[in-house]
């Protein structure tokens, strides 16, 4: 993979709302700030399309881990494809900064959800795992794992489609070497929800047992942390309390979380058993592909109880939820919508082999006649 060379009249630095960059795309807000660089959303001038440009100050190379760490973003985010997955559309670099021209979506992250204090249904929840752990499938064939998967790096777009986001950290199982300070050590030093730098690979809340012990790092390492993921989901909190990132270390190396079924009573078995399984700390007792996780939802979604009566369980577990919507006449609601139904069936044809999306609008299609 090649990066082009542009010339640029920006400096290194913030850039605002309305600069332009590489004479190409205009600036219009800030999406976020990582470890490596600032995302904005920027309309791209030659294409007239939205996209997220990510700007890494050019200084990088300066530093070879980070150097590392970016080139295998690059090498990454290029080598899955996947409707499930965040689409790095070029990269090219300036005087100043690398800069990576990658998909926008207009959505909200997972743990902005969590913050605002939502309260998804399961029926959503499970619609969202399902369509994460495609995801999943598709960055594990491509002989990739993600290593920092968590709420912050879950995108749910306007309708309804989840994206994977963030390859910084994520490494080829083909070249992974990778060392870690022991975990009891001081030297661990890690904010809450923060992707850790240095010898600390991905967020220590979603690293595994067997990474924490013996730094070993494969496919079942993001199984792990999307365990952990759906369980935030599910109760709304972490499985663990803690005191200290010694202590963290601790319980996810030798104590099991509280079962997601006794915090939230809505939560049925077969989920609760679905993210145990996931969260196991030997790793060969979890799933052991993503795909399994994807059968596991689709044999399942069809027996969730409804909006109304797992909002009555839910007031029961303590969880606040705004009042459920009255359940409709399927029937004589489809006759009512009979255009939009044709218009829905018009926009599958024209969708032609785009399965992905078919399959989503399905599961979507389960959520809302069951409300």
């Amino acid at each position: 993979m090649s990066i082009s060379e542009e010339n640029s009249g920006s400096e290194v630095g913030f850039l605002a709302a309305g600069d332009q960059f590489a004479d190409r795309f205009h600036i219009e807000r800030v999406l976020g700030r990582g470890v490596s660089g600032i995302v904005y959303r920027a309309k791209d001038l030659e294409a007239g399309t939205t996209v997220a440009l990510k700007l890494i100050p050019a200084t990088v190379k300066n530093d070879s881990a980070a150097a590392l760490r970016i080139n295998q973003e690059m090498r990454v985010a290029f080598a899955v494809k996947s409707d499930y997955v965040i689409n790095l559309y070029s990269c090219f670099t300036t005087k100043d900064y690398i800069a990576m021209v990658l998909e926008y979506v207009d959505g909200t992250s997972l743990f902005d959800f969590n913050e605002a204090g939502t309260i998804l249904s399961i029926q959503e929840i499970s619609n969202i795992g399902r369509q994460v752990a495609k995801g999943l499938e598709a960055i594990h064939s491509a002989g990739i794992v993600h290593r920092d998967l968590k709420l912050e790096n879950i995108i749910l777009d306007q309708d309804g489609m989840v994206k994977i986001t963030d390859f910084g950290v994520a490494i080829l199982e083909s070249t992974f070497q990778e060392s870690i300070e022991a975990s009891q050590s001081s030297g661990i030093r890690a904010k809450r929800r923060a992707t850790q730098k240095g010898t600390v690979v991905g967020t220590i809340h979603y690293l595994s047992p067997e990474y924490l012990l013996e730094q070993k790092s494969d496919a079942r390492a993001d199984i792990y942390a999307f365990g952990i993921v759906l369980y935030e989901l599910v109760t709304t909190q972490f499985p663990y309390e803690y005191d200290s990132m010694k202590h963290l270390v601790y319980q996810k190396v030798n104590e099991d979380p509280v079962p997601p079924m006794e915090l939230r009573i809505d939560c049925p078995e077969w989920l609760n058993d679905l993210i145990l399984r996931a969260m196991a700390r030997d790793p060969e007792k979890r799933f052991q592909s993503a795909r399994e996780i994807t059968n596991e939802f689709s044999s399942f979604m069809n027996q969730i109880p409804t909006d109304a009566v797992a909002y009555n369980l839910r007031r029961e577990s303590g969880l606040t939820l705004q009042s459920p919507r009255p359940k409709k006449d399927n029937f004589k609601w489809l006759k009512k919508q009979w255009f939009n139904v044709l218009l829905l069936l018009a926009i599958i044809v024209l969708a032609g082999m785009n399965l992905n999306f078919i399959e989503m609008l399905y599961y979507q299609a389960l959520t809302v006649l069951q409300q």
